[in-house]
């Protein structure tokens, strides 16, 4: 496409990318669509958002993806075995032959120089937190969501039915901004936990695919 070859360890990562919010599956859609002609040997020419996700990162992703490395490999300690990856990739190639290679491969994390400064948090409290959960969301699951809800029963839990991964500021929705904002406001919890459904009329805006491809995706193929 261009100047640009995307292989089977690129295509996942961008199909995971243009795909991320279901207000942009009609962007998607043209995308894949340019995949699949290349893929046919058409001539082709990339899309603003296939260049941005198969091109170098920009300055701002490159510090997007550098701090989230940062405190994904120094909160936790990552496998140094590479065979571990090997195994859990084909492993996953029954279940998930499209995804699982890209999420279970070697990452950064597992090539760190330095260990974590502390034991991982693996147990809850009874801080009061409020949660903020998409459905759908491809990056953290909605059952994470709740698994942390669980952890921390004085919590409250704003649940969003729709597939975006990161909500509040990102995918407009008036019922979760209310709460959001009376939340900063005040420091009181909603009386209860809610599900909210999406504002028809927002739909159609999409956050900009340079935002989407940061970090995770680029950094589990690398």
């Amino acid at each position: 496409m261009g100047p640009y070859t995307a292989d089977g360890r690129q295509v996942p990562a961008v199909l995971a990318a243009v795909m991320a919010d279901d207000r942009g599956f009609v962007r998607a859609a043209k995308n894949i669509r340019v995949l699949h002609d290349a893929a046919r040997g058409r001539t082709v020419e990339p899309t603003e958002e296939l260049r941005s996700a198969l091109g170098p990162p920009d300055d701002t992703s490159d510090i997007q993806n550098s701090l989230q490395l940062a405190l994904l490999c120094g909160d936790r300690a990552a496998p140094r075995d590479l065979s571990w990856y090997r195994r859990n990739v084909e492993r996953s190639r029954a279940t998930m032959p499209l995804y699982g290679p890209l999420f279970n491969g070697v990452h950064p994390c597992a090539l760190w120089p330095n260990t974590p400064l502390e034991p991982p948090v693996t147990g809850g409290n009874d801080a009061p937190g409020l949660i903020v959960q998409a459905t759908g969301d491809p990056r953290t699951s909605y059952g994470n969501g709740q698994g942390l809800h669980r952890k921390m029963p004085n919590s409250r839990l704003i649940t969003l039915r729709a597939r975006v991964h990161g909500v509040y500021t990102v995918y407009p929705n008036r019922c979760v901004y209310h709460q959001v904002n009376d939340y900063l406001r005040t420091g009181e919890l909603p009386a209860r936990n809610t599900v909210c459904d999406k504002d028809p009329a927002r739909q159609t805006r999409q956050t900009p695919m340079a935002t989407i491809t940061t970090s995770t995706i680029r950094s589990r193929t690398m």
